[in-house]
């Protein structure tokens, strides 16, 4: 009867030490769950972006040729997939003045991608890559007005062009200013944003995705060895509607203008005026919108149309949504009086002289010519002096690449300019002529290999599908 008793007791005593570390563990099986099904959810939507960007330096000069590259630079950063039309968000600053842009899906696979639009003012940018409807999964886009401080939120992208990456964090506040985004209230986030995340998608825990990540607040002022100090910043998925909306439609984001100046904050008020709210002119841009109007330094602005005015900020958003060739009515403080001046709103960018684009209805890849003989290079032949430069490799012929055709058979070859092309399949290339000659007897087997010299230096032996 005692052993009865006491194997009871151990039983009991065994029950109360295992169970909490069962408990534990589908507790942790529990919170890790929703993260583990976010990221599979998202992630596919997410794409790698590898950009070229060809840097030229005017003085670098290969024998009495041609300005050839300086070097050629490669960066990665990270892409939404928006629609089903292979529409990648991303930031403009990844990819402006990209010679080539490749899109990595999540399944590995490749396609160059075309820019359809850019905002520069939003760090915004809309391309497109060309692919097989349904072989891509398209994000699930949320409402970021709805957006709590002290969410929970993912960061997925390419930090540093480790794909695949996600972090995790909180919303730390919303409404951030920042001087280089216009009329942006960031999101800020503490989930860890590196460099190569730019682009990427900031994810709610409905799996939604609630912003675009594009900047973190860093002690070094190089983009690209800035590292994460917990605060990273992302435009507001909403905003990002609008400017894709804007890109699709017309090329590029159309904003009111009226030209005023604002003065400092620590200014604005006075205490002679009863309203202390509103926007105190420091000066009016000549020939602008607000100079026709009447509009004069001093004034203090306090209403446009129906909406009251209290800061610059509220104004700027105000008149920048107001359609272009509007006529408004402002409502002004003058010498301690109300005035009323009629406005019609200008648009932003034709004033800053930039010509209007033509609206983009149906964005396409642009095809490869493949019955382009010089398979887009352009190509001149070594002189005898620019022979004897080489360095410990004998150079009797050849020919030097000068430009390479973006998104062309000798861009997807890997072919850079700048390199020395000496044989196609053994065949001595002599000239540009020789060149396209040789191609052209490749075509139909669609295949070739091309040994060339890049860097003055080193001998490669490239594979170029025709």
């Amino acid at each position: 009867m005692a052993d009865k008793k006491y194997l009871f007791l151990f039983v009991i005593i065994l029950s109360i030490s295992i169970n909490p570390l069962a408990y534990a563990v589908t507790s942790a099986d529990q919170l890790n769950a929703p993260f583990i099904k976010i990221n599979q959810q998202v992630m596919p939507s997410i794409v790698h972006l590898r950009v070229v960007k060809h840097t030229f330096n005017p003085m670098a000069l290969f024998g009495r040729g041609e300005p050839i590259p300086s070097q050629i630079v490669e960066m990665v950063g990270s892409g939404v997939i928006v629609s089903p039309e292979g529409y990648v968000v991303t930031n403009n600053h990844v990819i402006t003045e990209a010679d080539e842009i490749k899109v990595i899906l999540d399944n590995n696979e490749e396609y160059f991608a075309k820019v359809i639009g850019t905002d520069k003012y939003t760090d915004l940018a809309i391309i497109q890559f060309k692919a097989k409807k349904g072989s891509f999964k398209v994000a699930r886009l949320g409402n970021s007005d709805r957006l709590q401080v002290g969410e929970f939120v993912l960061a997925l992208g390419s930090p540093f062009g480790l794909r695949k990456s996600v972090t995790q964090g909180i919303v730390s506040a919303k409404g951030r200013k920042n001087e280089i985004g216009f009329g942006v209230n960031y999101i800020q986030t503490d989930a860890a944003i590196n460099p190569g995340n730019s682009g990427g998608a900031l994810v709610n825990m409905k799996g939604e995705v609630i912003g675009i990540n594009s900047l973190i607040l860093s002690r070094s002022m190089n983009r690209q060895t800035a590292g994460f100090q917990g605060i990273g910043l992302a435009i507001p998925i909403n905003l990002v509607k609008k400017v894709m909306k804007e890109i699709l439609s017309h090329g590029r984001v159309i904003r009111g203008f009226l030209g005023i100046i604002p003065a400092n904050g620590d200014v604005q008020s006075s205490k002679g005026l009863r309203i202390k709210k509103g926007i105190l002119v420091n000066a009016v841009v000549p020939n602008s919108p607000a100079d026709k109007g009447g509009i004069k330094a001093w004034d203090m602005i306090i209403q446009v149309g129906l909406r009251k005015t209290d800061n610059f900020d509220q104004l700027r958003k105000v008149i920048a949504g107001t359609k272009v060739g509007k006529a408004i009515q402002i409502t002004l403080i003058r010498k301690k009086k109300k005035v009323k001046v009629k406005v019609v709103i200008g648009d932003f960018d034709t004033f800053n002289g930039n010509k209007s684009k033509k609206p983009i209805n149906k964005a396409r890849k642009p095809e490869i010519d493949y019955t382009d003989p010089s398979i887009g290079l352009k190509l001149k032949a070594l002189t005898s002096d620019e022979k004897k430069l080489f360095k410990n490799i004998k150079v009797t012929y050849g020919v030097q690449v000068l430009k390479v055709k973006r998104n062309s058979v000798a861009s997807k070859a890997g072919i850079q300019p700048g390199d020395v092309l000496l044989e196609v399949e053994g065949e001595a290339v002599k000239s540009p002529v020789s060149f396209q000659s040789s191609i052209r007897s490749y075509k139909r087997a669609h295949f070739c290999r091309i040994r060339l010299i890049r860097k003055m230096t080193h001998i490669l032996i490239l594979p170029v599908t025709l």
